[in-house]
């Protein structure tokens, strides 16, 4: 079984949506998005896979941006987010403002479902739970929120 019936399996075992969208070409990657109504607002989720060298990177997009007069405290807030972090990683574009909750993971022929699944979970969870946060980080003590 591939990298890909895997992650097909996940959401269609979830009964999830998702779309996917081949590589079109060898500089590019397999990707699977979809999107998630969360408890603390709605993000999509995209999955990037690499069957060839066994990897897949699973992000999370809230659905908000860093706007450019707040991109110092979004970057600053990321990094104190980070410090703490083992596994997902949170990032901010600093061109557009884009926030992304990333996960990097290996997987070998052989990888139990379930371990897919643990990930996607994860970077779900964490886009969803640390949104809040991280926002109130980004806007707090400055006269953004009133």
């Amino acid at each position: 079984m591939t990298l890909n019936d895997k992650v097909r399996r996940f959401f269609d075992r979830n009964e999830i949506t998702y779309q996917f969208l081949p590589s079109e070409d060898e500089n590019e990657l397999d990707s699977f998005e979809a999107g998630f109504k969360g408890h603390n607002g709605n993000f999509k989720l995209r999955v990037l896979t690499n069957e060839e060298d066994e990897w897949m990177l699973i992000i999370g997009f809230p659905a908000f941006s860093v706007p450019q007069k707040y991109m110092e405290q979004g970057i600053h807030a990321a990094n104190l987010l980070n410090r703490d972090r083992l596994f997902v990683l949170c990032y901010v574009d600093p061109d557009d403002g884009e926030v992304a909750y990333r996960l990097g993971l290996m997987v070998p022929p052989g990888t139990p479902d379930e371990t897919i699944e643990r990930a996607i979970w994860t970077v779900c969870a964490a886009t969803d739970n640390d949104n809040a946060s991280f926002m109130e980080a980004v806007f707090r003590d400055n006269g953004a929120m009133n």
